[in-house]
């Protein structure tokens, strides 16, 4: 049995910066996407009261 290679520290950095860059990436895309969810729900919401409120003049 080997033991684990030492990584430098100038590598270890290296994949530590990419991993955060990933994991950057991943909450902007994240919160890009509840924006567009949250947009479509506020679209939905009023299309809803739009047509609740016109359904409801034309009853007698």
């Amino acid at each position: 049995m080997t033991a684990p290679a030492l990584v430098p520290l100038a590598s270890r950095s290296a994949q530590l910066m990419e991993s955060s860059e990933f994991v950057h990436h991943i909450l902007v895309d994240l919160v890009i996407k509840a924006g567009i969810v949250v947009a479509a729900l506020v679209a939905l919401a009023l299309g809803m009261r739009t047509i609740w409120r016109r359904s409801a003049r034309r009853r007698p």
